[in-house]
């Protein structure tokens, strides 16, 4: 697993209320990758309902 398939993924997943993906919206602040554990940061605002609905389409 690298961070390109990683990020291709990421890219099929809407800013909840846009048509623009997560990756190119520029919430996608980093990705770790260690053994068989994926860290993936997202910069979001406070709206927590945004938060809960990027995170369960991840």
């Amino acid at each position: 697993m690298n961070k390109n398939i990683i990020i291709e993924a990421l890219k099929k997943i809407h800013y909840p209320g846009y048509s623009r993906d997560i990756v190119s919206f520029g919430v996608v602040e980093d990705i770790n990758i260690d053994n068989i554990t994926i860290i993936i940061t997202l910069k979001l605002g406070s709206n927590n309902q945004i938060k809960d609905e990027i995170k369960n389409n991840i």
